[in-house]
């Protein structure tokens, strides 16, 4: 599946595109025309998940992948009721991605944690039966993830994700225990604050921005902040400008493969951000308003920011004294 060319070819950046249309406009079209608009934006999420696994590490991970964000989905959404015990779910989430850093996998398997901070923060605004909505979601995550990882076998994608560098074992175990600690403080205020969607960034953001290395993490905070600014004043302006929802749409999935396309390519990450930021506050503020989305998002972003700077200054002695005991360079 994946190749390790460094020019894409034309056909290459189409079949992205198309793969990018498809996996998050289907779900939204099918969501719509059922009434249920609001779902089709988190089922999206499980196909962006099942494809970044795929393309990363292979079919087997992309199938393994669908299979739990099908059963995670579920799960969580049951877990949103309390928010302590949705705070433990993702707490055990945020410890088991930041393990697989030992194979480098960070950014092949980057969608699944934050997929399921969405779930737990607009799970009770899907209805009020959890038990309904929490089968609903297992079984829309797992058919689109399957269906995902079925196209990629039928459109591949010659753009590799880069890979992130393994790390020692006790590097892993640092991070895990740092995004555990983070994901338990913003998954209580999210569903203790009943903070909905924008909860979801919340609890997203530390995810992306901590990284095994407090180096690489202070930068990557900084062009996160950058990004989702630029993002932001995007997707202000384009919504004042263009009335036309349909079209609004299209700018947002348009977006999102511009967003993939930059992540594959190694473009800086604030071009990255920016376009990702952009997609998605679209595809979700469309129904309601995108300018209030917007506005929401930005808030969230900056707090997830703030945490997460925060944590790597209380790990960063930790952190310093573990690179000149191991002689290492980063810390």
């Amino acid at each position: 599946m994946t190749v390790t060319s460094t020019n894409p070819t034309k056909g290459a950046v189409a079949r992205l595109i198309v793969l990018a249309l498809v996996v998050v406009a289907a779900p939204i079209i099918v969501s719509l025309a059922i009434g249920q608009g609001a779902r089709g934006a988190l089922v999206s999420l499980a196909g962006i998940c099942a494809a970044m696994a795929t393309v990363g590490i292979g079919v087997r991970a992309g199938l393994m992948v669908a299979l739990f964000m099908g059963f995670g989905s579920a799960l969580v959404a049951l877990a949103s009721s309390s928010w302590p015990i949705a705070a433990l779910a993702m707490a055990v989430v945020a410890f088991g991605f930041g393990l697989t850093a030992k194979r480098g996998w960070q950014t092949a398997l980057a969608w699944i944690p934050s997929s399921l901070g969405f779930v737990a923060a607009d799970a009770a605004n899907l209805g009020s039966d959890l038990g309904t909505i929490s089968v609903q979601l297992g079984v829309a995550f797992t058919i689109w993830g399957l269906v995902t990882v079925g196209i990629l076998r039928l459109l591949p994608v010659d753009l590799p994700l880069p890979n992130a560098p393994a790390v020692s074992d006790s590097r892993a175990l640092a991070y895990a225990a740092l995004l555990a600690v983070t994901a338990v403080i913003t998954t209580s205020i999210a569903i203790a604050g009943d903070l909905g969607h924008p909860g979801g960034w919340l609890i997203m953001t530390p995810f992306i921005v901590l990284q095994p290395y407090v180096q690489k993490g202070w930068d990557r905070s900084l062009r996160r902040a950058g990004g989702t600014l630029l993002g932001f004043t995007m997707a202000y302006l384009g919504a004042s400008v263009i009335a036309q929802s349909w079209l609004l749409y299209v700018v947002g999935i348009v977006s999102y493969a511009i967003a993939m396309y930059a992540l594959l390519r190694q473009w800086d990450y604030v071009v990255y951000a920016a376009f990702l930021t952009l997609a998605i506050v679209i595809l979700e503020g469309v129904g309601t308003s995108v300018e209030v989305t917007a506005e929401y998002r930005l808030e969230a972003t900056a707090g997830g920011v703030v945490l997460s700077l925060v944590a790597m200054a209380l790990a960063l002695p930790l952190y310093r004294r573990a690179a000149r005991k191991y002689q290492l360079e980063e810390y």
